[in-house]
């Protein structure tokens, strides 16, 4: 027999749930609303990904650094292609980037490039050192691109777009599950800093300055545990069965996650008023009722980063 809660949670229209979680307002929310919400039913899964179809994918951008050209009459040519959404094939399943690829003298060049990248998903080295960023809104990060592929002549991209999320945000996720840890095991030294500032022991302005420095650098060391995390499960899906942090290069790390620390730093600056827009277009979900309650898993559940990858 249904409990009271659960029979009322069954009759509540899909468009009823769409308008509740269309609440989760704020760009923080988006990790959780992909990554948690999405997975309790049918109904809420469907409502999240009408969200993220009519006001995120549209905020979503895919950068490729592809090196340098010379020409003799500018000199170095930085060869970048930045995508942005355009639409979704018919069936949704398949999201739509254009780019302007420019002048067609460098057309060759470009193209190379691409096709070693999309032609080469296996290649560990891409693993570790991707050539693209993923934005979106102000976040970025050099996440996976599930089901990429370009077209030759056009080169209009498309990819899974569920999985790009499931990417993007389950290690984003990661980040924060390491964040939250270190600021739980560090409240005794916090407190310790508040009671010396109350005492006339340190002065407000240099405990302040401790505690960002110290959270920085935290949130610097969970950045690469994340993104280790993740190297390691994307070598582990090639069917490697060796520890990416016995083989990582320390010195070519830390040079990737700073230029990411950069353009994250950029991308936080991009005017964005999306989120002070409360107008967008609704989608509604054609999911027959009696399947709104069934469990929503599906097949990028495996995809999430669920814990951080063991260093030994």
């Amino acid at each position: 027999m249904a409990t009271t809660s659960t029979a009322q949670r069954a009759t509540l229209p899909p468009e009823l749930w769409h308008r509740i979680l269309r609440n989760l307002n704020e760009e923080n929310d988006l990790t959780e609303l992909w990554i948690s919400h999405r997975h309790v039913n049918t109904a809420f899964r469907d409502a999240v990904e009408s969200i993220f179809r009519a006001r995120h994918l549209r905020k979503t951008y895919i950068n490729f650094n592809l090196g340098e050209t010379y020409s003799e009459e500018i000199g170095h040519i930085i060869l970048n292609m930045e995508y942005s959404f355009t639409q979704l094939s018919e069936d949704l399943s398949t999201a739509i980037f254009d780019a302007d690829p420019g002048k067609e003298k460098y057309h060759a060049e470009i193209r190379g490039a691409l096709k070693n990248i999309v032609e080469s998903p296996d290649n560990f080295m891409l693993m570790e050192e991707p050539s693209h960023t993923v934005q979106i809104h102000h976040e970025l990060n050099d996440t996976p691109i599930p089901g990429l592929s370009i077209n030759w002549d056009t080169f209009q991209l498309t990819c899974d777009w569920r999985g790009l999320y499931t990417r993007f945000f389950g290690e984003d996720q990661l980040y924060h599950t390491l964040t939250a840890k270190w600021t739980e095991d560090n409240s005794k030294w916090a407190e310790e800093m508040s009671a010396k500032t109350a005492r006339g022991e340190m002065d407000m302005m240099s405990a302040i300055q401790k505690a960002i420095e110290a959270f920085a650098q935290a949130s610097d060391e969970n950045r690469k545990k994340a993104r280790r995390a993740r190297i390691s499960r994307q070598s582990h899906e090639m069917g490697s069965t060796i520890n990416y942090n016995d083989l990582v290069d320390e010195s070519a790390e830390g040079a990737i996650l700073e230029q990411l620390k950069q353009a994250r730093q950029i991308a936080s600056m991009v005017e964005d008023s999306e989120f002070d827009d409360g107008e967008y277009d609704e989608e509604e979900g054609d999911d027959d009722e009696e399947d709104e309650w069934e469990d929503a898993s599906d097949d990028d559940d495996d995809e999430i980063l669920g814990e951080e990858e063991s260093d030994s």
